[in-house]
């Protein structure tokens, strides 16, 4: 295996922990091993061997993991870090990712259960100083730079040093059962639990702990039947009993005597930088806790699905007809090979999820293999399955970001934890199959029941679209905007009066090409279908024919979708292009709906005139210019002026201008008011307009306000529908106007001059609706 490199870490420092303690789990799982372990073969499916994997891979999956996650919640779910902040927190988070499952080489049952505080600890025992020096000294990731600078600056009261091993030891954290959100959210009880995580002696911790279980159990369960109630009475028996025996063994050494290298008096001078009240110190204390969030994210996104694992690299599959855990165990020389199936919900979850990921929003969207068993019972098995899984996931990444009500507001996210979705991606083979999961996800915990959320399948598509759908923008566009991006569709000749609103925006993402990026290849799965909203497309058809432009708001890889086949063309943006993205199963569902023959004939069976006047009304996008996107210089230059850096040809400007009408205006003087007929469109040649959406009862509500250089009432006036707002002066203007009886006697005498109008217009609107639908 090739040795991991991070800019965050020295290779040395990784190449120690895959040597001394990942690479050990790896050896203690392989075959030849476990097959010889009493432990193992008494019960396989709960040994250690089987489960996801600990090993090297993983350390290198969560701090990859680290990076990926804290770049994508950045502002999101935590407040935003530029800069030294920035790369402390992700080279911070590197380190832990590489400690925090060390202590897994320990198969026993205690240490598995003690595996967090081994990491805790460790870091304090002299095989621990050379890494130390070494992150110290490489400066990874900027940590060392900023606690030397705390140190200088008389902030720090501890060596500096120090603080790095203290920050190093709260790789605990990746555990919710010993370092709670509660305590992430406390630091100064934070700060008591590591102490006494720390400066006790890890066995009788562990019997501590095994007490403190049994007796929350007790006092928590209220309805506890008589049988359940002795045994717990009797487990308690007899880890008291374990607990005294232990102490008489070691003559009562509870003490962690690694710590005495370092401190006189740990409990009052250790973490002091955790609950200090100085400024630059709380800033530090908040970055180790985000960072502390990060990791539990991460780790709870490790790999599944296709890369599930063990440790010693085994594959764990799901078998398409029980819906069990298959393991595929192998010899280390590759001569033999046995298949292991077991009932066990976690590992049948887990085999069978694809991809478990937090998406552009901050929301958690899990997509799985399949969804299809031989009998109602497997199907019920794998959503069970499933649904513990994701429960477990989803309290490790959406609980580590919760925060508590004291909290000073300025360390929240934009998004609040409690509004993060959990999105459950459907299977083709089964479309019942997320509802399902998501149905006995709200059994399982009712808290989360209105936040899971079945959603369209992305199964069997092209990896880079669909990231490149996880990345698009989620319209935020009302009722009016959906059927101005229709009516805009529909003049390409495409059928829309069917669609049902809002279902048919539902899963629709905008996305933007640059130039040079390609936007899909002859021969990938037709799993999307796009519809351009502006030129810049260029397609290449397969066979031989020739490229041809992609005009806007036609539909681009429909015909893949409709028949379920590979695409037969490859397209290019040749300019930047903002898109509509349509999973092909809501564009069969909702978009796809041809004309019949009926329709068809209907549809052209106007008069000659009619159809020519429609001809002109299909603007073939020409230009991607924003009318009012320029600068202030452009801005307050006259109209006719301004025009010409609108139109291609200037020779059009002057008879534009004979179309319009000057009107001045005094202040408090209406435009136009909400729901009268669209009839013109407004270019401000000076002053100011405000627009109000007046209500029937309550006051106006502002909307926008519009300066000297700027178009009012472009998008209704485009739509044909009435104006949407009442617009006022808000001083003397002077405007110039085109109603739409002018526009017509335009297109009879300059067809050229309204065509170059219609194709400006039409532009500007497809550039608004994408800015209104941005979050």
């Amino acid at each position: 295996m090739e040795p991991f490199s991070s800019i965050h870490l020295p290779g040395a420092f990784t190449s120690y922990i895959e040597a001394n303690f990942y690479g050990k789990v790896t050896e203690q799982s392989m075959l030849e091993t476990i097959v010889n372990n009493e432990s193992f073969l008494a019960e396989p499916l709960k040994h250690v061997a089987l489960y996801s994997d600990h090993g090297i891979v993983h350390g290198r999956d969560i701090a990859a993991k680290i990076e990926q996650v804290l770049h994508q919640i950045n502002g999101l779910l935590i407040s935003k870090r530029q800069g030294n902040r920035l790369e402390f927190m992700l080279g911070y988070g590197v380190m832990l990712a590489y400690l925090h499952d060390i202590g897994m080489r320990d198969f026993s049952a205690f240490g598995r259960v003690m595996h967090p505080e081994f990491a805790a600890q460790l870091v304090y025992t002299p095989e621990f100083d050379p890494l130390v020096d070494l992150l110290w000294q490489e400066n990874s990731g900027n940590v060392a730079w900023r606690l030397s600078n705390l140190s200088m600056g008389g902030k720090l009261q501890q060596n500096p040093q120090l603080v790095l091993r203290e920050m190093l030891s709260l790789s605990i954290a990746h555990s919710k059962s010993k370092i709670s959100v509660a305590l992430l959210n406390d630091p100064l009880e934070l700060q008591k639990t590591i102490q006494t995580c720390l400066s006790t002696n890890l066995h009788t911790l562990y019997h501590q702990q095994q007490i403190a279980k049994i007796e929350r159990k007790l006092a928590t369960e209220s309805n506890l039947d008589i049988e359940t109630l002795a045994t717990l009475k009797h487990q308690l028996e007899i880890a008291k009993t374990s607990r005294s025996q232990w102490l008489k063994q070691t003559e009562h050494a509870t003490h962690n005597p690694d710590l005495d290298r370092y401190y006189q008096n740990f409990a009052q001078t250790s973490f002091q930088w955790l609950t200090s009240s100085d400024p630059a110190l709380q800033s530090l204390a908040v970055d180790v806790i985000d960072t502390l969030r990060v990791l539990r994210c991460a780790d709870a996104l490790r790999q599944r699905g296709q890369r599930f694992r063990t440790s010693a690299g085994y594959e764990v599959f799901v078998n398409q007809h029980t819906a069990n855990a298959v393991y595929g165990l192998r010899s280390s020389d590759g001569s033999k090979q046995f298949l292991l199936e077991g009932k066990d919900p976690i590992a049948a979850g887990e085999a069978n999820i694809t991809s478990c990921v937090l998406d552009r929003e901050g929301d958690l969207r899990v997509s799985f293999d399949r969804g299809s068993f031989s009998s109602p019972e497997a199907i019920q098995w794998a959503v069970h399955s499933a649904a513990i899984v994701i429960n477990d996931i989803q309290a490790d990444v959406i609980g580590s970001f919760q925060r508590s009500v004291g909290l000073d507001s300025a360390s929240f996210g934009q998004k609040q934890p409690d509004t993060m979705k959990i999105l459950i991606e459907g299977v083709d083979d089964n479309p019942t199959f997320a509802p399902a999961v998501c149905a006995e996800l709200g059994q399982l915990n009712p808290v989360i029941a209105d936040r899971c959320c079945p959603v369209t399948s992305l199964q069997h598509a092209d990896l880079v679209e669909v990231e490149r759908y996880l990345a698009g923008i989620q319209p935020t566009w009302n009722r009016q905007d959906q059927q101005s991006i229709l009516n805009q569709i529909g003049r390409s000749g495409q059928k829309v009066d069917h669609l049902d609103l809002p279902n048919a925006f539902r899963d629709i993402k905008i996305v933007t090409l640059k130039a040079g990026e390609i936007l899909f290849e002859a021969d990938s799965p037709g799993s999307f279908v796009y519809i351009s909203m502006g030129e810049g497309l260029r397609s290449f058809p397969s066979g031989g024919y020739q490229a041809a432009p992609v005009q806007a708001w036609m539909q681009i890889g429909d015909t893949a979708a409709i028949k379920g086949s590979r695409r037969n063309a490859r397209v290019i943006a040749e300019q930047p292009t903002h898109l509509l993205m349509i999973p092909k199963q809501p564009y069969l569902q909702y978009w796809y709906n041809p004309y019949t023959v009926d329709e068809f004939i209907q549809l052209f069976g106007g008069t000659h005139q009619s159809t020519l006047e429609r001809r002109h009304l299909l603007p073939a996008i020409a230009v991607y210019k924003k009318f009012i996107g320029k600068t202030r210089r452009h801005r307050y230059l006259p109209l006719s002026l301004r025009l010409k850096t609108v139109f291609q040809d200037p020779e059009q400007v002057a008879p534009f201008i004979t179309y319009l009408e000057q009107r001045d205006v005094r202040v408090g003087d209406c435009l136009f008011r909400q729901a009268d007929p669209a009839d013109a469109i407004y270019f401000l040649e000076l002053g100011q307009v405000h627009t109000v959406v007046e209500f029937i009862s309550g006051q106006p509500k502002s909307v926008q306000s519009y300066e000297s250089g700027a178009l009012i009432g472009e998008i209704d006036f485009y739509t044909q529908s009435g104006y949407q707002t009442t617009a006022v002066a808000q001083c003397d203007s002077h405007l110039y106007c085109l109603t739409r009886a002018a526009l017509h006697r335009m297109q009879q005498a300059h067809p050229q001059t309204a065509l170059a109008f219609s194709n400006m217009l039409l532009s500007l609107v497809a550039n608004r609706l994408v800015e209104v639908a941005k979050p």
